[in-house]
């Protein structure tokens, strides 16, 4: 198993201009510490974050429900 990024895109206009759900399992350092740690980390332009930082567990069923109203808002329940 991989303790990656799941996650879904919603609302593309075109290969630049989107948004993404990504969910991290654990915090992951890459490559070794000499010259230097890569660290996996959320993308610059935050729309939101969970302060409690938990991840997502192997074998476990997830269900998402999104509304995307760009004229209204926008929704995000993790059902």
């Amino acid at each position: 198993m991989d303790d990656g990024y799941t996650g879904f895109i919603f609302g593309s206009q075109d290969s630049l201009s989107f948004y993404v759900v990504m969910w991290k399992q654990v915090n992951q350092i890459y490559w070794q510490a000499n010259p230097f740690q890569a660290v996996a980390v959320i993308w610059q332009y935050l729309l939101w974050k969970d302060s409690r930082n938990v991840g997502w567990k192997d074998k476990t069923p997830y269900c998402w429900f999104l509304q995307h109203r760009p004229q209204g808002g926008y929704r995000l329940d993790n059902a």
